[in-house]
């Protein structure tokens, strides 16, 4: 009986420790091409609000409007900003992007070091930010991580 216990709790902390820890948002994701373009990875959880018609990004740039008659092919997606929105414009070395629908506002925001109000430095090639979620002592947070990207 005590090893029976014993594998059971063994398998019930290995199967905690494994859980991917990646939380499908709006913004799921984000990176730059090979070519330039600005990659955006939209989340499971933008299906559910089902308003494409009040979706728009903003940057430091402006405010960018997704054009009539284009739509989401199925949900998750991801695709190349500037090449869904032509006027799009992004500063990859220090800028936000924030995706707005109806009231749903998700932001991430890059720029130095020394700047407080960023979520983290540039993003170099290769990597992607993803939204991540952390438990931490008062609850659980959403927080942006760079990865290798794999897409």
């Amino acid at each position: 009986m005590k090893r029976i216990s014993i594998v059971l709790m063994l398998l019930m902390l290995s199967a905690g420790l494994s859980a991917n820890p990646v939380v499908p948002r709006l913004i799921a994701r984000v990176w730059w091409g090979s070519s330039g373009n600005f990659n955006v990875y939209f989340g499971d959880e933008m299906a559910m609000l089902m308003d494409y018609s009040s979706l728009y990004f903003s940057t430091s740039y402006g405010n960018f409007r997704i054009p009539d008659g284009f739509s989401f092919p199925s949900l998750p997606y991801f695709g190349a900003i500037n090449q869904i929105i032509p006027a799009f414009q992004i500063d990859r070395d220090e800028d936000f992007f924030t995706a707005h629908m109806g009231d749903w506002v998700e932001t991430i925001a890059w720029g130095p070091q020394n700047d407080m109000s960023v979520n983290m430095h540039a993003i170099p090639d290769g990597m992607s930010a993803v939204q991540t979620r952390v438990e931490g002592e008062f609850g659980l947070y959403n927080v942006w991580a760079l990865t290798p990207t794999s897409m």
